[in-house]
């Protein structure tokens, strides 16, 4: 696996720079004197930024490949460095491929989107007596993925893994997974992305024809049906497929 094995040539840092003095000196020093396996999200986000970040380029490029790691682990909290992490690799695109580690980290991200969606799970929560809604289902992981697509779209220098991730999907004339991960990110924007302007991606996910092919690939492995009658039932409807 790309992730489990990534490193980068550059030293761990032993000053931040703090680039954009938004930081108290002891604050900086702190997170220095945090152990890379006790990182969590507020640590990457410092680190990576990619907005106000704590150190340059060369000083927090160290702490990326634990940051793709933590991410892709689903920790909790782990979706609140999304931003941080395809921001960084998006705006210092340059030096990662000056680096020799661009491609790698491109890796990265499609691992991310292939361990999230190697399987389909639906969670069926039912709310509490009086609630508006007898029910809420969700499908795991699904936050990672959208999340991830929009910001890749949104800072646009990778947006073509996103794109080519989401053709894959439906590139299978029988994998009932991939068909409802497709269906599933369709729907998924009305309630967990930011909205998505990429011309592109909308295209796919606004495909109609594509979108009733998906739909007749899940329909076939009845067994996907039969696990969540009303996740089924409500996407069709949500994404006006009869």
């Amino acid at each position: 696996m790309t992730i489990a094995t990534f490193n980068v040539k550059n030293p761990r840092p032993t000053k931040l720079s703090d680039p954009f003095q938004d930081y108290l000196d002891y604050f900086l020093v702190q997170l220095l004197a945090t152990p890379d396996d006790d990182m969590q999200f507020s640590h990457y986000r410092n680190l990576l930024g990619p907005y106000l970040p704590a150190g340059t380029y060369d000083e927090s490029v160290y702490f990326l490949p634990g940051a793709f790691r933590y991410f892709v682990a689903n920790e909790e909290y782990a979706l609140e460095i999304v931003t941080a992490l395809i921001g960084f690799v998006s705006i210092h695109k340059d030096r990662l491929e000056q680096d020799g580690i661009l491609e790698i980290v491109r890796d990265c991200i499609r691992e991310c989107f292939e361990r999230w969606t190697g399987e389909f799970v639906v969670v069926h929560d039912l709310m509490a007596e009086g609630a508006p809604i007898g029910y809420y289902d969700h499908v795991k992981n699904t936050a990672f993925v959208a999340s991830t697509i929009a910001e890749l779209a949104r800072f646009e220098t990778h947006v073509d893994i996103a794109e080519k991730f989401l053709r894959d999907l439906t590139a299978s004339a029988d994998d009932p997974v991939k068909a409802a991960w497709f269906l599933e990110f369709a729907a998924s924007r009305f309630q967990y992305a930011e909205p998505i302007e990429q011309e592109a991606i909308i295209a796919l996910i606004e495909d109609q024809e594509r979108l009733n092919r998906a739909a007749d690939i899940v329909r076939r492995h009845s067994e996907f049906i039969d696990a969540a009658p009303t996740y089924w039932r409500d996407t069709f409807k949500l994404l006006n497929i009869d």
